[in-house]
């Protein structure tokens, strides 16, 4: 009789521990709310510093967003742009540039690929679907001065 108690107490306890764990004992998760549809994303405005006669070299990550800078050498260097405002006042790029493009800038590109397949009405198929490019470069074959200046996004 000991046998069958304790196999009947053991049948027990098992059972209900695997109801505890299905029926009971979960843990709740929450989703993240994000922004409401039809609003605008923030991006960064100019930094309160600015640099001047600055060199970069061999950077593969350099923010262009909110950066000011002035006489600064920019010598193979890749930029990450989300749209936000940058200044750009006489800089030198040696050994190419290459551009990343994320945020809002990403999505920026896409809207104007949408156009641009829209604009186009020789043939009547579906617009190619779009991905930004990772890397953007450009070779110069002399170092070059420009003035790039962008406007920061109204409040």
């Amino acid at each position: 009789m000991s046998k069958v108690m304790l196999a009947l107490g053991s049948f027990i306890v098992g059972a209900c521990c695997a109801s505890a764990i299905s029926f009971g004992i979960q843990t709740s998760t929450w989703a993240q709310v994000g922004p409401p549809l039809g609003s605008v994303p923030v991006v960064p405005a100019l930094k309160e510093s600015v640099l001047e006669d600055s060199i970069m070299r061999n950077s593969s990550g350099q923010q262009l967003d909110g950066l000011e800078c002035m006489n600064c050498v920019f010598d193979n260097v890749g930029f990450t742009y989300s749209g936000g405002a940058f200044r750009l006042v006489n800089p030198r790029f040696i050994n190419g540039m290459r551009i990343h493009f994320g945020g809002a800038a990403a999505n920026t590109a896409v809207v104007l690929a949408l156009l641009q397949a829209l604009n186009n009405p020789q043939r009547p198929v579906p617009p190619p679907a779009f991905k930004p490019p990772a890397v953007e470069s450009a070779s110069l074959r002399a170092p070059a001065t420009i003035e790039l200046i962008t406007t920061a996004p109204s409040p």
